[in-house]
């Protein structure tokens, strides 16, 4: 941000009074043109919002009432079960037996019900005798609950029970009321209706078609009824949606990640005052109730693109302006790397980018130092890679004189010399090894059995050796000549230090990624205790310090010598790096 103000403030100082002028004035006409924008959208907002408010509140009113309406239908019908003075002969008839007191009240009921057969699905009678009688409706209707008997009577007018279906899908909500003589007031039991929820919905199904969601809750926020039936019983919390106090209101809830509309209606006073204490909840998008706004917010947006690529051309302008001290910069950068090294800038004048073009000057003159001393290390790497040439001239003509000896020794029926001259051109050409600093294990093993069957040659039957390594380890790749000093030393001062018959092991295994290579000798040991490695000798110290180069310092050599009896030397590596 200050680089930016310094560049600004660079290029409005060189502009003329005029050309300054007319900047800012472009500048306020943007700032004003969105500031407009702004006001006129958020106006618009709070307009629509309240138009949609009003809107959707009276379309809930609307259907509440309707709802309200249809509870009344389930309110006359109960009145019209109680004033039926049959069910109470019926009931209190001792010559009837059950299944003709079933038959009869269930021919009572029939005589009722077709009136208003749509608003309930069945209607069943429970006595306090704990007798439950089918008095209207299908087989297939759900058992009801006996003890909503004690629920019904402690409440004065209707008691709604839990939902509830039957075997093919059809959810009901039952409503119970105490079933008494409407002229004697004695009471015979607990009157159930079953209201359908299919009825219920088809009456507020379609406020909103394909937009909305629309459904109906008791006080405590567990849905009655849903066009999904997998949202009954749950509760509204579980969408988000918090039930508020007020009879009727609007608020604005993110469901399921856009922001909705969220309209909460109750049915009428005298509906709760009777017990049908519901709330009609409708859930609707925004983005549906805005789609009358869109004309508008087009045409708002078209004037804010407008306004930008006005904006646009001009700032392109005044870029054009603003850079040219830049471009200069970069066509001098692009002189650098594709013609010369002296493709300094004037500098003047001494503003802000003089300090640039003080640091590529400054650039310039540490790029012609690197290149030069670039230039210097490649005649002497050219002279290193000459003199490496000629250094392998000499090894190809050791392996050769040493084969020809071979092949005279051979002729010459001298089996002795011939191994040892093989030996020991083998030795040679594994042990330079073209260079390479990595050989793989098996190779290094050959170094050592060449080098060990010429000390045979020359000691012969002084001692034995002995390889004992896991098959798999072979080609893993290793530093280059640490083994065979191990063996070298385990000759010169172990087994030819003593008169028993000599034995060198050589054992290579692993645990997981650490690979351990030992060389074990039946040699004098070593006489002096407190001999430490680094003060052992330059070879080991050599090994162990290539090692830990390679490997870090948790890896190394360790001794383990006993006098008289021999010594053990153990390298730890890495299983870092495989032949390809």
């Amino acid at each position: 941000m200050q680089n930016l103000k310094r560049i600004l403030s660079i290029y409005i100082r060189k502009l003329k009074i005029g050309t300054r002028f007319f900047l800012f004035q472009v500048l306020a006409i943007v700032i004003i043109s969105f500031c407009t924008i702004f006001y006129a959208r958020l106006n618009i907002s709070r307009i629509s919002d309240r138009y949609i408010n009003q809107y959707l509140q009276s379309e809930q009113k609307i259907v509440a009432d309707n709802l309200s309406m249809y509870l009344e239908e389930v309110v006359m019908l109960s009145l019209r079960y109680k004033n039926t003075e049959d069910f109470y002969d019926i009931l209190k008839n001792p010559e009837l037996s059950e299944p003709e007191r079933a038959a009869a009240l269930k021919e009572t009921a029939s005589a009722i019900q077709p009136l208003v057969s749509r608003s309930v699905a069945g209607a069943y009678l429970l006595d306090y005798d704990q007798h439950i009688y089918l008095l209207n409706g299908a087989s297939s209707l759900p058992q009801p609950d006996p003890t909503i008997t004690e629920q019904v009577s402690d409440s004065p007018y209707y008691h709604i029970g839990k939902v509830c279906h039957d075997a093919d899908g059809n959810y009901y909500i039952p409503v119970g009321m105490r079933f008494y003589n409407f002229y004697t007031f004695q009471e015979i039991g607990t009157l159930l209706f079953y209201l359908p929820q299919e009825s219920i919905v088809s009456v507020f199904d379609e406020l909103f078609p394909g937009s909305g969601i629309t459904l109906l809750t008791d006080a405590d926020g567990i849905i009655l009824a849903h066009s999904d039936t997998s949202y009954i019983g749950k509760s509204i919390g579980d969408l988000g949606i918090q039930l508020s106090d007020p009879y009727s209101a609007v608020q604005q809830t993110p469901i399921d990640g856009q922001v909705s509309f969220i309209a909460i209606t109750s049915l009428s006073r005298a509906s709760s005052r009777i017990g049908f204490s519901w709330r009609l909840i409708t859930i609707l998008p925004c983005h549906v109730l805005y789609d009358t706004l869109q004309q508008l917010q087009r045409l708002l947006m078209l004037i804010a693109y407008l306004i930008v690529l006005v904006a646009a051309l001009l700032s392109f302008h005044l870029s054009k302006r603003l850079t040219g001290s830049i471009k200069r910069l970069s066509n001098k950068l692009r002189n650098l790397g594709e013609h010369t090294l002296n493709s300094f800038l004037d500098q003047t004048p001494r503003d802000e980018l003089w300090d640039l073009e003080q640091g590529y000057n400054e650039m310039v003159v540490r790029i012609n130092e690197l290149l030069e001393k670039n230039k210097q290390e490649q005649i002497k790497k050219r002279e290193l890679e000459f003199t490496a040439l000629q250094a392998q001239i000499n090894p190809h003509f050791l392996y050769n004189t040493l084969d020809t000896i071979g092949w005279i020794a051979a002729l010459k029926d001298q089996p002795e010399v011939e191994q040892m001259v093989m030996e020991l051109s083998r030795f040679f050409r594994l042990s330079l090894h073209k260079g390479d600093l990595f050989i793989p294990l098996e190779d290094e093993l050959g170094i050592v059995s060449s080098y060990l069957n010429i000390e045979q040659l020359r000691n012969p039957g002084k001692f034995d050796v002995s390889y004992d390594v896991q098959p798999d380890l072979m080609q893993i790749m290793m530093p280059k000549l640490i083994l065979q000093p191990l063996v070298e030393n385990a000759v010169k001062h172990g087994v030819s230090q003593t008169s028993r018959h000599g034995l060198i092991t050589v054992r290579g295994y692993h645990i997981e990624d650490d690979i351990y290579l030992e060389v074990t000798d039946n040699g004098l040991g070593i006489q002096n205790k407190e001999t430490q490695l680094p003060e052992s000798g330059y070879g080991l110290r050599n090994i162990r310090e290539r090692i830990q180069l390679e490997y870090g310092k948790d890896y190394g050599l360790t001794i383990d010598s006993r006098e008289q009896e021999g010594t053990t030397v153990q390298i730890h590596i890495h299983f870092k790096k495989t032949v390809v």
